[in-house]
């Protein structure tokens, strides 16, 4: 039973290595205006965030960051929150969608 337990573990730690989730490891998206997310954080202008997914919502699309807060993308009209290296790719479900990683350096005009 030991064994199995460990077995599982390992398993599990490499899943978490190896999984989808890292697919969007390397996704960011450049803060052009200070703005609040959904857990009361404020980003600054010009921090730099690593994202996981996109979510589209009644009132616009959010990015959504590891620790799981969501960041409206636009502000007043105005686009607030900027993909830099990734882009929206397949529906996950539920309004939710995966960021694919796009070739580094890759800025959108």
């Amino acid at each position: 039973m030991r064994n199995v337990a460990r077995s599982l573990g390992i398993s599990l730690v490499l899943l978490s290595i190896t999984g989808q989730a890292s697919e969007a490891a390397d996704c960011h998206a450049l803060v052009r205006q200070s703005i609040t997310d959904d857990m009361s954080n404020v980003w600054q202008k010009g921090q730099k965030l690593p994202l996981d997914i996109a979510r589209k919502g009644p009132d616009g699309w959010l990015y959504c960051t590891h620790g799981g807060s969501c960041i409206p993308r636009d502000m007043n009209g105005t686009e607030a929150v900027h993909l830099i290296d990734c882009k929206v790719g397949v529906a996950i479900g539920e309004g939710d969608y995966r960021l694919e990683q796009t070739s580094k350096g890759h800025k959108k005009s």
